[in-house]
């Protein structure tokens, strides 16, 4: 890892986002030694670059303040008109995603639930998503005593990597009305996972929900150290998932991401 190098790996050539201040190489050298008829010798040496991935097992998940699992935003069709509704997004942190480039996926379970301000406003379209995993590298110019005590030595550098669009053309809202989610989990026909709360501005009444199945995979042409906590140097990793809808601002959860080997 380190200083954005790039390495050939079955043919195709990756990185990972690491800043020149953490660079960590590993290389091969090997050195030969010759003598002639009278006794001199002659050294010649020449080294390989290798890259070399850490191998570190799933970690119970850690969560920061930071981290926004569930986000509230109140839907209008501008900054003068009524409040058409708000809007509710909540996700669940993915299992971890395993391995070091493309090729493995998991899956994120998104819920998206609208609370109209009246019986005659409609949710508004859902256009789309967008998914970027942000890699930060942590490193400090001294030993830290505590995984947060670090003597305000402690540095980051985060960088933001976009994955590809998912469209979100066919699916549409389903209208529901109050006690359905109640009746479901009677019935066992639903988990309390599968449950979004209300809105702040939830007035009763019916409301509609999405729920999306969100791909997350390694981005393209990267390759990814495994999370990781040292007292020198920590690699962690945060998903952010954003919803894009018409007539509206867009809404977005951010959690953290897991990657092991």
């Amino acid at each position: 890892m380190g200083g954005w190098h790039r390495w050939e790996h079955d043919g195709e050539i990756l990185s990972d986002p690491t800043p020149d201040m953490v660079e960590v190489c590993y290389k091969v050298t090997a050195i030969a030694t010759l003598k002639d008829p009278e006794g001199r010798s002659t050294t010649a040496e020449t080294a390989q670059r290798i890259c070399v991935v850490p191998s570190f097992p799933e970690a119970p998940p850690q969560f920061s303040s930071s981290y926004r699992i569930r986000e509230e935003s109140i839907v209008k069709r501008n900054i003068l008109s009524n409040r058409l509704g708000c809007l509710v997004m909540e996700a669940q942190p993915p299992s971890a995603l395993k391995g070091i480039k493309s090729g493995n996926a998991v899956s994120c379970r998104v819920l998206v639930r609208f609370d109209p301000a009246s019986h005659e406003w409609g949710p508004p379209p859902a256009d789309g998503i967008m998914r970027k995993i942000h890699v930060t590298t942590i490193y400090t110019s001294g030993a830290a005593l505590a995984a947060d005590n670090t003597d305000g030595q402690e540095r980051s550098y985060t960088d933001a990597l976009s994955l590809p669009p998912f469209n979100l053309s066919g699916v549409k809202w389903l209208k529901k009305y109050p006690g359905w989610e109640h009746m479901q989990l009677s019935n066992g026909r639903m988990t309390p996972s599968e449950v979004i709360a209300p809105s702040a501005g939830y007035v009763g009444g019916v409301y509609y929900l999405l729920k999306l199945s969100i791909p997350v995979e390694f981005p393209a042409g990267k390759i990814l150290v495994p999370t990781f906590r040292s007292c020198l140097v920590s690699r962690t990793y945060e998903l952010e998932i954003s919803l894009s809808l018409s007539s509206t601002a867009p809404i977005s959860v951010r959690f953290p991401l897991q990657i092991c080997t």
